[in-house]
This record gives structure tokens, sequence and C-alpha cells, in this order.
């Protein structure tokens, strides 16, 4: 039996399909376990891959840049085998590196991605966002200059997500577990949105 089948699929695994067959993507179901292109991503050096499955790869919606949709299983904590997730995500490989930074909702912030060198930004002109939002950045001033108002105004009008970036590639998820087609397709919107007020 072909592996694409819908008779041999979950609901999830047909509603991925069917999100990489809506916007033009190759399809694989399978597990992998090289997963490089989430290496150096701050969230994933405090929670372990274990490997990655459902994934959609091809180009960006309105944008040049190749992205990927795909699910990502990982472990709380540092040791690997603990309390392990399946969350969806999508990973945008820019044109050229911007600053590092992890942004997240103040409330849902994870304390294991405080580390030494790594400060929460506060913008003085933009009470709103420094309250509701915590950025955090190895470049501080890099960061600052990434995040003008624009950015801002649209990070909180959309502020569900958790965006982190590292070098040349954007990491975007909506919670630790697997999306809906409906959520899917939202959160590649946003991050094509996104990449457009990066740009």
């Amino acid at each position: 039996q072909h592996q694409h089948s819908p008779r041999w699929m979950t609901e999830h695994q047909r509603s991925m399909m069917k999100f990489a067959a809506r916007h033009g993507c190759q399809f694989h179901i399978g597990k992998e376990y090289d997963y490089d292109h989430l290496k150096g991503f701050a969230f994933f050096k405090s929670h372990p891959v274990e490997y990655v499955h459902n994934t959609s790869s091809g180009l960006l919606p309105g944008h040049n840049l190749y992205f990927t949709g795909q699910d990502i299983v990982f472990d709380e904590g540092a040791l690997m085998g603990e309390i392990a997730y399946d969350t969806t995500g999508v990973i945008v490989e820019l044109q050229t590196p911007i600053a590092p930074f992890v942004l997240e909702r103040e409330q849902l912030y994870d304390k294991l991605l405080q580390r030494a060198g790594i400060k929460d930004i506060s913008f003085e002109d933009d009470a709103e966002f420094s309250t509701k939002e915590l950025l955090i950045s190895t470049d501080v001033a890099g960061a600052k200059k990434l995040f003008n108002a624009d950015l801002r105004a649209f990070i909180l009008a959309n502020s569900a997500y958790h965006i982190e970036s590292c070098e040349n590639r954007i990491l975007v998820f909506l919670k630790t577990e697997q999306l809906t087609l409906e959520e899917m397709n939202g959160m590649l919107s946003f991050t094509t949105n996104l990449i457009s007020k990066l740009n």
C-alpha cells in the first residue's frame, strides 16, 4: 500500500498532506532523524529533538524563500526521553542572517530559555509591547533595530506564536501539540506576513 494512501493515515497526517497540496509542497510522512535545520534555536537547546515527521517543504507564498512545515517531536528538559511533545512548526530560510532573538508571550515564557548573556529587551516608547511580549537576544541593539514600530504592532495583533531566529532561519510554532489544518494555514499566513515585515 502506498504510504500516502489516506486509508492508512491519521486525521492529522491527512491534514498535513492537504496542507502540502494546497501550498504546492513536497510531502514526506515518515520519521526523519536529520534535523540540522533545527540546531542552534534556543528552544531546542533545552528541549532535545527526537525526530521530525509529516514534513512539507517548498517555497513560502509570496516570497522566493524555502520553508519547511513539519511535526517536531521533542523532550521536556535537557535529558532525552523525559516527557515528549509533538508540535507543528514552520522554519523559513532567509537570504541573509538577522539578529538572534526569541519572542514569547510574557505569560508563556519558558524559564529554561533564560541563559547567561540573554536579556529581556524593553522598549521605552512601547509599554504595551514590553509588558505583553518577552523579547530576548544576545544582540540587544540588533534586535531593537529589527523590531521597529511596525513589526511590534504586527506582533501585538498576532501574539499567539513563539518565534525565534538563528542566523538565517526563522522558527514559528503555536503550541506544544499538533495543529489542525486551519491552524496550520493560519500559522503559514502569519509567517508569510512576518517575513514581509522583516524584509
